[in-house]
């Protein structure tokens, strides 16, 4: 939740910069409860809030923080995990089924209404951000194609040239390591 958004006093009540190093203070301290953060909110703020305040700002803003924290480090586990593997994904790929995924997310959490114009101009965005996910697949697929045909035409020449008697081992040697790059 945006504090700009809420009617928490506490989220309102402070500059977006100290609300995000509070939230992050908050996010280390183990054991966070209401009167944990009226307390905090006297001491760093000197401002007074109320139970209720403290519990809503507890569950809304510091629950919205986290969970965006928890979402994120989903992110950089997924694109850590691109970067190890040799399948051929890259970041963009990454990046682009977590935007699936949201995009799924939403449409699963919120059904849309078409006699809404606002709901109507979501759905062709989604529609555009499908789009485009599925042409990526296909640039995907034809790259992979071509690599293919590459390695098959590099494994037909290797094969040509263990054949041949004519090259000695360290000539054969030499071709493999020019056509392969190594």
């Amino acid at each position: 939740m945006d504090a700009t958004d809420t009617k928490n006093k506490l989220a309102r009540s402070i500059s977006a910069e100290q609300l995000q190093e509070f939230l992050a203070e908050l996010a280390q301290t183990p054991g966070v409860d209401g009167p944990m953060i009226r307390e905090k909110a006297l001491e760093k703020f000197d401002l007074k809030i109320g139970n209720d305040s403290a519990n809503q700002f507890r569950k809304e803003i510091l629950g919205g923080y986290l969970e965006r924290m928890r979402k994120r480090k989903e992110l950089s586990a997924a694109i850590a995990e691109v970067r190890q593997d040799d399948s051929g994904r890259t970041l963009a790929d990454a990046a682009n089924e977590e935007l699936q995924q949201q995009v799924f997310e939403f449409l699963a959490g919120e059904p849309l209404r078409l006699d809404d114009d606002e709901d109507l101009e979501r759905a062709e965005a989604l529609a555009r951000i499908i789009k485009s996910g599925r042409s990526e697949d296909r640039r995907m697929i034809d790259q992979l194609n071509k690599r293919l045909k590459d390695l098959e035409e590099r494994e037909k020449e290797t094969k040509a040239d263990l054949k041949d008697n004519t090259l000695s081992a360290d000539q054969r040697a030499a071709r493999m390591r020019a056509r392969f790059g190594v």
